[in-house]
């Protein structure tokens, strides 16, 4: 969703040959490639995520968020590779935030998903990565009776604790 030459809507000018074999002229700027669009955000049986760079965004993208009040993250929570935590299982991925679609509780996976399956119920390891000196997993906050504490998210595998 680039706003550029190239980009969607693409903005390479027609063939002057074509405007003169069409019936009328179009009411909206870039009228095929707006129909394609919103046969494409509409039809979906899921949810539809657009990808946009932070600047220069498609003008398309732009009309849906301020005239339609489609949610943007824009200005939050944007992902930096950086410091997102990695993967354990393919060590290739990185773990990001993600809504279970039964009781739609917040997770996090694996960014290779399909391919890697790997999460992680406890979604404040992306505030605080605690790495776990025995096994390389990550130590999440767990509760018992005896107060908070931290535990490996390799459990039963690595049973190192922490305390908080």
């Amino acid at each position: 969703m680039q706003n550029n030459l190239l980009g969607f809507p693409n903005r390479i000018s027609s063939d002057p040959i074509l405007s003169l074999v069409l019936a009328n002229k179009e009411e909206y700027l870039y009228a095929e490639e707006r129909r394609l669009f919103y046969v494409a955000i509409t039809r979906t049986k899921n949810r539809t995520y657009l990808v946009a760079p932070e600047e220069h965004y498609s003008s398309f993208l732009e009309e849906l968020i301020s005239n339609q009040s489609i949610p943007s993250n824009h200005d939050e929570n944007k992902i930096n590779i950086e410091n997102q935590p990695k993967c354990l299982k393919c060590t290739k991925g990185h773990l990001i935030l993600k809504t279970n679609n039964i009781n739609q509780e917040m997770f996090l996976g694996c960014s290779n998903y399909p391919y890697c399956d790997f999460a992680i119920n406890d979604i404040n390891i992306l505030q605080k990565q605690i790495i776990c000196k025995k096994c390389g997993g990550y130590l999440i906050e767990k509760k018992s009776s005896k107060g908070p504490f931290y535990a490996c998210s390799n459990y039963p595998f690595c049973k190192n604790v922490d305390e908080i």
